[in-house]
């Protein structure tokens, strides 16, 4: 593979770079914000999104849409409300793969990652989504990590899983582009509901039972839009909520703990650092289960909190005080 060019230059992006580099692999990295683009390449550092990670010296930082031409493979590493914007200008050859690390729904058109890089990209470039329980730091400190590699199932499919994977990584297939994006969508949401759990200091049982209905809402809703049912059991689904919705080192944990603590959303979002993805895709996400006709009262409550203003207390209250029901019976509405 003669170059690889990852866009976008937050931790994600650098601790992808910075792996492949590593490897031996040539390797660029847009960046919008040129001090990124200079500390990386003067100090192989990118201390305003990764700090405290050195990275490979070999790698090498542009902010020019122009650099990017004639890659052998594109990774997006920008945040989904952003993709579009930065996309449309990228020179793109075809044939090429892209293969996008971000999460969420665009709000605009309640679009997913893939398939915003896929309107973009045109046919002849297959895109591909990389998710599953993955911490970036964890990732970039070589700690043990699968993940899965979401979409149509290829001898290209197998040659990314190849390039991607290593001793400490380890990349599984999954032909199931749709399941793989909801779930990854939601557990940010979801997150955000066990962080809450967490600052009202609500107890363990209290967010594994958020959890494990979180999922139950996520396969209601993958159900409905075409999504196979084992992708929510898997690294994608079940394996990134225990990790999102566990520890702090989630943006989206974070928020929702905060937002406990303080009762602010605006203060909650500051206090979390960095895009909190899950807060922009719980608007979509309320939407989406009122276009397909599926009910989410997790979801639903938390967007009534966020966005409605009412407490915590009495969302729960009214989550705990619904209508008796059969944990599966049509996934449990």
């Amino acid at each position: 593979m003669n170059r690889i060019c990852v866009i976008g230059g937050g931790i994600w992006g650098s601790v992808m770079a910075h792996r492949l580099a590593k490897k031996g692999l040539s390797v660029l990295i847009w960046a919008r914000e040129e001090e990124a683009v200079r500390d990386i390449n003067e100090n192989h550092e990118n201390r305003a999104f990764a700090p405290g990670l050195t990275l490979h010296p070999e790698l090498k930082a542009v902010s020019s849409f122009e650099s990017l031409y004639d890659c052998s493979l594109y990774i997006n590493a920008v945040p989904v409300q952003f993709i579009r914007d930065v996309w449309k200008d990228i020179p793109l050859k075809a044939g090429r793969p892209l293969v996008n690390l971000s999460k969420g729904i665009e709000n605009a058109t309640g679009e997913f990652p893939a398939e915003i890089l896929q309107s973009l990209a045109g046919p002849k470039n297959p895109v591909y989504t990389l998710s599953g329980p993955s911490f970036a730091r964890e990732v970039y400190e070589e700690k043990y990590t699968a993940v899965v590699l979401a979409g149509e199932e290829s001898e290209g499919a197998r040659d990314l899983q190849a390039l991607l994977s290593d001793d400490t990584f380890r990349v599984y297939r999954n032909d199931d582009l749709m399941g793989v994006e909801i779930a990854g969508a939601l557990k940010n949401v979801i997150a955000i509901g066990a962080g809450i759990i967490d600052g009202i200091k609500a107890g363990m049982n209290s967010r594994a039972a958020v959890i494990t209905r979180g999922v139950a809402e996520t396969m209601r809703l993958g159900r409905e839009m075409g999504a196979k049912e084992t992708t929510f059991l898997g690294l994608a689904g079940f394996g990134d909520f225990i990790l999102t919705c566990t520890h702090a080192m989630s943006r989206n944990f974070s928020f929702g703990r905060f937002l406990a603590r303080t009762g602010s959303v605006t203060e909650a979002l500051d206090k979390a650092g960095g895009v909190v993805e899950g807060y922009f895709t719980l608007k979509s996400a309320v939407e989406l289960g009122r276009s397909f006709g599926v009910e989410l009262p997790i979801i639903d409550g938390l967007y009534a909190i966020i966005y409605e203003g009412k407490s915590i207390e009495d969302v729960i209250t009214a989550l705990m005080r619904r209508d008796l029901k059969t944990e599966w019976g049509s996934y449990s509405q």
